[in-house]
């Protein structure tokens, strides 16, 4: 099967936001995998149950900022991605507590 049709396939199968699919679909044809990731995660099952998500980085980022995570995780990709050392925890915090009285 081209990637092509295996593309549309999986696309034909996408239900809302989600698509769930095989490991062993996924081992056939990654390429496909990855390209319908693009238009929201893809799950991948091993006996029915979910063990992987795929996803776009971008819309991994947008999941960790609606969470509320961006900054740990902008941290942790940094130190993992070139050594880069962003201290999230800093002792200059000019923050207060809001004063409801």
């Amino acid at each position: 099967m081209d990637t092509d049709h295996k593309s549309e396939t999986l696309e034909a199968r996408r239900l809302m936001t989600e698509l769930n699919i095989t490991s062993a679909e996924f081992d056939h044809d990654p390429g496909a995998v990855m390209k319908a990731a693009e238009q929201g995660p893809v799950f991948i099952t091993e006996d029915g149950v979910p063990t992987y998500v795929v996803t776009t980085f971008e819309h991994y980022m947008d999941s960790l900022a609606k969470s509320g995570r961006m900054g740990t995780t902008l941290a942790e990709l940094g130190r993992a991605f070139g050594g880069l050392n962003l201290d999230t925890e800093s002792e200059n915090d000019l923050s207060e507590p809001a004063d409801f009285s």
